[in-house]
């Protein structure tokens, strides 16, 4: 196997706080590819994070 010579550079961009895209990046991929819907993963975020004393995620109101 031939290995390049330079290394190759990646970029990955994550849009934390909505200003890319409409609502939760989580709600465009992640939290149906766990087969829930947004408003249940988000009270069940908020619950967990109260369980462990934990603030829970500042916008996790589901978008429409």
């Amino acid at each position: 196997m031939n290995m390049p010579k330079t290394p190759t550079v990646v970029a990955i961009a994550y849009d934390f706080d909505g200003t890319l895209a409409p609502g939760n990046m989580q709600e465009h991929s992640f939290i149906p590819n766990l087969n829930m819907e947004k408003e249940e993963f988000w009270k069940k975020s908020e619950k967990r994070a109260k369980k462990h004393d934990m603030a829970p995620f500042p916008n996790n109101k589901p978008t429409k």
